[in-house]
């Protein structure tokens, strides 16, 4: 995985990959853009995990 796209996720590599769209929250009118809830039982803790997408990265994964 790419440096900056670990860094404006903020996400270990096994997380990015796993992310399922299913999980995306739109947050209108907003400079975030997206969130992904991952929920507990795909993370480390076994605790619900959010992930921000933020417009930077929202273009380059759906484009």
């Amino acid at each position: 995985m790419s440096i900056p796209i670990a860094v404006n996720i903020g996400c270990r590599d096994q997380e990015i990959c796993k992310l399922r769209w299913e999980w995306e929250v739109k947050v209108p009118a907003s400079e975030i853009g997206s969130v992904f809830i991952i929920p507990g039982q795909h993370t480390k803790n076994s605790e619900d995990r959010l992930v921000v997408l933020n417009h930077l990265m929202s273009d380059v994964v759906c484009s």
